[in-house]
């Protein structure tokens, strides 16, 4: 069964439209400041992408790539599971506060803080 993009409405959805396609994952990418020839390019299935645009972004942008296309899949399952989607920005903003979460548990373990 074939299922129309919760966030859009407009096309199918597939994970290369929730990720790349629509005009909400766009303007997400627009507002992150990711380069557009860095993350368009879609080739063969979300892993081939996705280990295409890390290979392409310099080191310190890959954190960001990552968890803003967990935000984008977040966003997308609210919507389908909630009903509610989140404006643009605010997926952004999710985006940095779980890099910085990560990050700051990542540091916390590295000094023994937390095992």
């Amino acid at each position: 069964m074939e299922t129309r993009c919760a966030l859009c409405d407009a096309e199918m959805e597939t994970t290369k439209h929730v990720l790349l396609e629509c005009h909400f994952a766009r303007m997400v990418w627009a507002l992150a400041h990711i380069p557009w020839d860095v993350v368009n390019g879609w080739t063969g299935d979300a892993a081939g992408w996705f280990s295409r645009v890390l290979c392409r972004l310099r080191q310190e942008g890959t954190p960001h790539f990552l968890m803003l296309g967990w935000a984008l899949w977040r966003n997308r399952n609210r919507k389908r599971m909630e009903g509610v989607t989140w404006e643009p920005l605010r997926v952004v903003n999710d985006a940095l506060l779980l890099l910085v979460q990560y990050q700051d548990a990542r540091t916390k373990l590295r000094l023994g803080i937390i095992r």
